[in-house]
């Protein structure tokens, strides 16, 4: 029986404090709202966010400066600034291609959570190395090359974990949410290199000083990365324990099967015979690498080409005192048109 108190003046029930206004989710409806796998605490997701746009902070900034480290820093003649590029893009391509596997077998097996978290600081320390010896190099051949490819590597670390720690740590209902939440994070990690980064060498007197200490700068930013992906990836489980691996799916990273690239490759390639979707993934990927490539290293380079051809920059001479007077409007224009290209990106990541 209803107590007096549960009944207002005019005689309709009243509904308690403790009766609940919306009836209980059913388990599927709240595995589909569950964003992180069971275990997981938020704190890891947190970091990844903030990992995937260091990452890709650290990649956008090498590949839009790369144009004034070669032309303001080794003299590259203008007319092969696209081929020097280029052929540098190129290795770093290969080199990533080659050491993503490496790098993901060596994340897998007992104690995933902690093997990736080291693998994934292990790239930003690679990344931190070959970001302060960048400006330094003394030519283009070998050395310059060599530390394009030694960043490579560690950004192939980086990647290859952010994909496998997002799929260890997204629900199983709500891995596309949370594939946006990390593309959202990696939008504003490459809006801050453009905007705060990119630009920095124009605010010294010489730009060739400023071009190092940005390279300082982000080599500072890529170890603390490693610090906090260390620390943070390696943060004890919900419940107890000291690892995540998802298991809401096929089942569990211990029970899949060790298999050679060669073979990964293959079953990759049939997937996507079988399922368009996976087909669809693979072009996605494609194109949006393509398009990251031509908007971070070939507009700046372009923009560079653009105030020498027009007169408004001297072609570059390497220690030439006059040449903080030169091209100091080419970073900040390449920045600028870098940074709308991404804010595009970043507003339709959601979509």
């Amino acid at each position: 029986m209803p107590s007096p108190q549960d009944y207002s003046a005019g005689g309709a029930a009243v509904p308690s404090l403790t009766t609940p206004l919306l009836p209980p989710l059913s388990a599927p409806a709240r595995r589909r709202l569950q964003l992180l796998a069971q275990g997981t605490p938020p704190v890891r997701f947190a970091v990844l966010l903030l990992a995937a746009a260091a990452a890709v902070a650290l990649f956008v900034f090498l590949n839009a400066s790369q144009a004034f480290v070669l032309a303001d820093l080794l003299g590259v003649d203008r007319a092969r600034l696209g081929d020097v590029a280029g052929s540098l893009a190129v290795a770093d391509q290969l080199v990533c291609l080659a050491a993503a596997g490496a790098w993901g077998a060596l994340s897998d097996g007992n104690g995933g959570g902690r093997r990736r978290a080291a693998v994934y600081a292990a790239g930003f320390v690679i990344m931190a190395v070959a970001l302060a010896a960048y400006p330094h190099a003394p030519a283009v051949y070998p050395w310059l090359l060599s530390l394009r490819m030694l960043f490579a590597a560690g950004a192939s670390a980086a990647a290859s974990m952010l994909a496998a720690v997002l799929a260890d740590s997204a629900g199983a209902a709500a891995r596309g949410r949370a594939a946006a939440a990390t593309g959202l994070a990696a939008g504003v990690g490459a809006l801050a290199s453009l905007a705060l980064l990119l630009p920095l060498p124009a605010r010294f007197a010489d730009p060739r000083v400023g071009l190092r200490v940005a390279f300082l700068v982000a080599s500072a930013v890529a170890v603390g990365a490693a610090g906090i992906v260390g620390v943070g990836l390696s943060w004890p489980a919900v419940g107890g324990g000291n690892d995540v691996v998802n298991t809401q799916g096929v089942g569990a990273a211990a029970d899949i099967p060790k298999m050679s690239l060669a073979r990964r490759a293959a079953e990759g390639i049939a997937a996507a015979r079988s399922d368009s979707r996976v087909l669809l993934a693979y072009i996605g990927s494609f194109l949006a690498r393509g398009d990251t490539v031509i908007v971070t290293l070939f507009v700046p380079l372009w923009v560079y080409k653009t105030y020498i051809d027009s007169g408004d920059c001297a072609a570059p001479v390497p220690n030439d005192p006059d040449i903080k007077d030169t091209c100091r409007a080419a970073y900040v224009r390449a920045s600028i048109i870098a940074g709308l290209a991404q804010t595009f990106a970043l507003v339709g990541a959601p979509l």
